[in-house]
């Protein structure tokens, strides 16, 4: 994880999630937890290193559902 402008904006431990700005990558899903938190090689930001929240390694297919419509009655419901 790149570009923390300050040490103290992530701590060792924290849950990283996905921000939501992409429309690829919905709101709140777990990336990981930071391990540790170091300078960055130019010395002008921070950057942390990112333990996986599951074996990367292992992960055959992943599907994710963002939201489900039924209809009903003619009428489109979100769940």
């Amino acid at each position: 994880l790149k570009y923390i402008v300050r040490p103290d904006d992530a701590q060792k431990g924290d849950v990283v999630v996905t921000s939501g700005r992409q429309p690829q990558f919905p709101k709140g899903f777990v990336i990981g937890h930071i391990k540790n938190i170091s300078p960055s090689p130019a010395g002008v930001s921070f950057q942390a290193d990112v333990q996986p929240a599951v074996p990367v390694d292992k992960l055959e297919e992943v599907l994710v559902i963002v939201e489900q419509k039924i209809e009903d009655s003619g009428q489109t419901v979100k769940k």
